[in-house]
């Protein structure tokens, strides 16, 4: 129970984040969002002091979800979210002021995704 509550807690963080950051969250934004959080796909990057600076989320895709995003089809459904090994980036929003460091702060992220996924 408690891993659920600190998954929310989460979802509470980055759509807070996202607010201050003045972003738009559509339908199928917050869909994703939940999906990630659920599925424990998501990192919470944060500063020395331990304050929120920015969120990354991904989806584990399997061959399937790699096939259906070559036709540009991103995952829909909350399984699809952690059926694989192929990490595939949905979401990572930083404050302004960190955008310089954007790699340094992704790269224990990074480490730790067997495939990352990249398209076009």
């Amino acid at each position: 129970m408690e891993k659920t509550e600190e998954r929310y807690a989460a979802l509470g963080k980055i759509y807070t984040l996202r607010t201050s950051v003045q972003l738009a969250t559509s339908a199928e934004q917050s869909r994703n969002l939940l999906f990630a959080v659920r599925a424990g796909n998501y990192h919470l990057l944060h500063d020395d002091q331990q304050s929120l600076i920015g969120y990354v989320t991904w989806a584990a895709i399997n061959r399937d979800g790699w096939r259906m995003l070559q036709c540009q089809q991103l995952p829909r459904y909350l399984s699809e979210w952690s059926e694989g090994r192929v990490m595939l980036p949905m979401d990572v929003v930083v404050l302004p002021e960190w955008r310089t460091a954007l790699q340094r702060l992704l790269r224990p992220v990074c480490r730790r995704m067997p495939q990352l996924a990249a398209w076009r």
